[in-house]
């Protein structure tokens, strides 16, 4: 059940139309010059829509990484993916920017002759201060030919702050619980699985929106239930606790 189209993903519709839109204007604005006009956003915050990288943040399992991959491929992209934390001081982040110069990508087969975009996951687990893998990160968004998405959990890390200074800033938010309930009980349909759909958006809030974990949970439940076990799952509300042990019958 892993999302194939962006129609696919729950919630977060404005940012990643947001998304979406900036890859779509990219070779515009960084190949022919046409800079947009500068948009804002909540208190007149100017965003930096004419940036050459976007930096994708919010809380882990809620779809920033699908769709930066999913955005890429539907505008014709080649996604490049790397992980950022495994990329962490100012050494390997020169490879990586030297290994995109040559074409010679960190040993992986990817040819720059193909419209291709950059992701760098977990930014903010990359290495700061001396060792300087965000200089490093920034200095490679100022020289690439190509867009670069950035992606991090933790949006006021220090470790992203000067980051973010170079890249367009698109939030993330985990969706609620009513989407992610809907979304689950079209899967639990797909499988023959009958569960409650208040009691699915009730999890959905305990964990966070995390869709991953929420799907995790439902095959357990599912298959505690196959083998006549008791599944309960117990859920904080504002009005108390709640036992979710009959969700699936």
């Amino acid at each position: 059940y892993k999302p194939r189209t962006l129609k696919d993903l729950v919630g977060n519709n404005a940012p990643i139309t947001k998304l979406r839109t900036w890859l779509q204007d990219w070779e515009k604005v960084h190949v022919h010059g046409q800079k947009k006009p500068v948009t804002f956003r909540g208190r007149g915050v100017p965003e930096n829509v004419n940036a050459k990288a976007v930096l994708v943040s919010g809380p882990p399992g809620i779809g920033k990484t699908t769709a930066c991959r999913l955005v890429a491929q539907e505008l014709g992209y080649i996604p490049m993916e790397f992980n950022a934390s495994d990329q962490r001081n100012k050494a390997t982040v020169d490879n990586l920017a030297s290994g995109l110069a040559t074409n010679a990508v960190i040993g992986k087969n990817y040819s720059l002759k193909q419209k291709s975009c950059l992701i760098m996951d977990e930014v903010d687990g990359m290495s700061g201060g001396d060792r300087g893998g965000g200089a490093a990160l920034i200095q490679l968004i100022k020289k690439t030919k190509m867009p670069v998405m950035c992606i991090c959990n933790d949006r006021m890390s220090t470790k992203v702050r000067s980051l973010a200074n170079s890249c367009y800033d698109i939030r993330f938010t985990k969706p609620n619980g009513a989407q992610c309930g809907q979304r689950v009980a079209a899967i639990a349909k797909a499988e023959g699985v009958h569960v409650d759909t208040d009691a699915m958006a009730m999890l959905a809030e305990q964990l966070g929106g995390d869709m991953r974990q929420i799907i995790n949970n439902l095959e357990m439940l599912s298959m505690a239930a196959e083998s006549g076990k008791a599944a309960t799952v117990s859920i904080g509300t504002r009005g108390g606790g709640k036992d979710v042990q009959n969700m699936l019958s």
